[in-house]
């Protein structure tokens, strides 16, 4: 009996040949496709993880409000929520090497005949030339000394504009000038807009010039040392944040680790598999 069923089988597939080629030809084109999306996932994956390794491995973020999933806060204020005090709390942890904060504002910048509204960053300027690995394409850093000088991330020097910005122009912020005293290594990738497409002043000419509020800011980034145990600091920082701000339990501030940012990525990118 299996023997004439084999046998009817072989004469259905050679009296139907088309419809059996189709038929393979679609049950190949099926395992191809399923197979390359998952190696594409995994192409993904291994391509963010590469960007993260070089992307500030040893900085930690912190922020005000609350995550509501991913990466973004469930607060919208645009006012920020963290001090100077949350700054010296951070300092003193075991394993942190270096603290600042950072103040971002979207203004506009004019070059030439062109205005674009990029972020601006204001910045402790010896703080950021200790911390920042990029390092530059020409010029310098901003120095304590600085007061209307600007450090320009290259998409924005070289990319943004019609006619390149070099060090020693000239640019508008808002309605203030500014000389170009450096232009950044160009940096690509994943997190391209966040390193490339920005203009860093001095954080006291921000306060100065375009903020209403002086202490305050919008994220502070913490350098780590060396071997440090990334879970174990987050644990650290997150109970002396909270204590210090008496927001234990219902913490109004949330932490970026590079290995929260490599999980957040692994369960986006295992959706597709």
């Amino acid at each position: 009996m299996i023997l004439d069923i084999i046998l009817l089988i072989t004469k259905n597939l050679k009296q139907r040949k088309i419809r059996t080629f189709l038929t393979l030809l679609g049950v190949i084109i099926g395992i191809a496709a399923l197979v390359g999306l998952v190696g594409a996932t995994q192409g993904i994956n291994q391509a963010i993880f590469e960007q993260l390794k070089a992307f500030r491995s040893d900085w930690i973020f912190i922020l005000p409000g609350k995550l509501k999933y991913g990466f973004l806060p469930t607060s919208t204020r645009l006012i920020p929520t963290l001090t100077d005090k949350d700054i010296e709390v951070v300092s003193k942890v075991a394993g942190i090497k270096n603290v600042m904060g950072i103040n971002i504002k979207t203004l506009p910048i004019t070059y030439g005949k062109e205005t674009l509204y990029l972020q601006v960053w204001g910045v402790q300027p010896e703080k950021f030339k200790e911390m920042d690995t990029l390092g530059l394409l020409e010029g310098r850093y901003l120095t304590y000394q600085d007061k209307f000088s600007a450090l320009l991330g290259y998409s924005t020097a070289k990319e943004m504009f019609e006619e390149e910005i070099s060090a020693r122009k000239k640019i508008l912020i808002g309605n203030k000038e500014f000389r170009v005293v450096g232009i950044r290594n160009k940096y690509g990738g994943f997190f391209s807009q966040m390193e490339d497409q920005i203009v860093i002043i001095p954080i006291k000419t921000m306060e100065d010039e375009f903020l209403e509020n002086r202490g305050v800011y919008r994220l502070i980034v913490a350098q780590v040392e060396d071997g440090a145990d990334m879970k174990k600091l987050e644990e650290e920082l997150t109970f002396e944040l909270c204590r210090e701000r008496k927001s234990c339990g219902d913490e109004d501030f949330f932490i970026v680790t590079p290995t929260y940012v490599q999980s957040t990525v692994s369960q986006i990118t295992s959706l597709l598999t």
